[in-house]
């Protein structure tokens, strides 16, 4: 019965190492966190934030844009980019203005992998740390298959020098064009596999985005960067009507780009981004927009 208690106290002080180790390395991890946003807070010219997923991220060229900042981040449904906005304002950060990446994927229920799913383990690690208690518990319970992978992300994406969850503009897609194999299997990832419906989380976080800017008294516009005439054309029109329900109930105002006539070396193959040459004739556009509607 000793030697049993001796190796019970053995493994158990085996097992604790790695926990111990794991959490100082977690607790120095969101310290680093809670410092990623210092720049923001500090940089009072920064009046516009734009915000959303890799279409904001690869469209917005900020630094062609005065007093602005893009933030986003690819796979980043309405679910964290609320909790993000909620960090930036609770940190202090002030802006006028927050401009919202919002296209028919955006409440595709295939974004919900991203979130809760297969996908998650890669995405949420970049938001763990400035998740509330109660969805980080329900993290950990998505990812229990691979949690070792889960919390291993957790940390590289925390010391990763990349800004963690606060994302920049970044488009590595040069002397590209859309394509049809390319759009085809977009748009059955994104509406057409026969279990794509309208997600239920996305479209809750997207409200919960508006009043949340509401109350803050920051305005919110929605952008709805190019995406090539064969994709648009494909989407289902379930998708297109909750799109404009939720504009239409939320009163919001949408910049699209109609009227931009891109060519097809302006998109990346899949036709649902635009590419490095198109983000420059999408951010001039927007500077257009901005230049007739912003009260200086």
């Amino acid at each position: 019965m000793a030697n049993i208690k001796v190796f019970i106290k053995k493994v158990s002080f085996f097992l604790s190492i790695p926990i111990i180790l794991v959490s100082i390395i977690l607790a120095f991890t969101n310290r680093k966190v809670e410092k990623t946003i210092s720049g923001l807070n500090k940089d009072q010219s920064i009046k516009m934030l734009f915000m959303g997923d890799s279409h904001i991220q690869k469209g917005i060229i900020d630094s062609l844009i005065p007093n602005s900042a893009n933030v986003a981040q690819n796979s980043e449904s309405f679910y964290f980019t609320y909790f993000k906005i909620k960090k930036l304002f609770k940190s202090g950060v002030k802006v006028k203005s927050i401009y919202l990446g919002y296209s028919y994927h955006s409440i595709s229920n295939y974004y919900e992998d991203f979130i809760f799913g297969q996908n998650s383990k890669f995405i949420a690690p970049k938001y763990f740390f400035i998740l509330p208690n109660k969805q980080k518990i329900k993290m950990f319970v998505s990812n229990r298959d691979n949690l070792g992978l889960f919390v291993l992300n957790i940390i590289k994406d925390g010391l990763n020098p990349y800004n963690y969850y606060i994302g920049q503009y970044a488009n590595k897609f040069k002397n590209t064009k859309a394509n049809k194999s390319s759009m085809d299997k977009r748009l059955e990832l994104q509406y057409l596999d026969g279990l794509n419906e309208i997600s239920a989380i996305n479209c809750h976080y997207f409200n919960a985005i508006l009043e949340l800017c509401r109350q803050n008294e920051v305005q919110l516009v929605l952008v709805n960067t190019p995406l090539h005439p064969y994709y648009k054309a494909k989407i289902p029109s379930k998708f297109v009507g909750k799109y404009e329900e939720l504009i239409k109930i939320g009163k919001l105002q949408v910049i699209n780009f109609n009227d931009l006539k891109l060519e097809p070396n302006s998109f990346i193959p899949d036709g649902d981004h635009v590419s490095s040459e198109g983000a420059i004739l999408t951010t001039n556009e927007i500077y257009k927009i901005l230049n007739k509607t912003i009260v200086k």
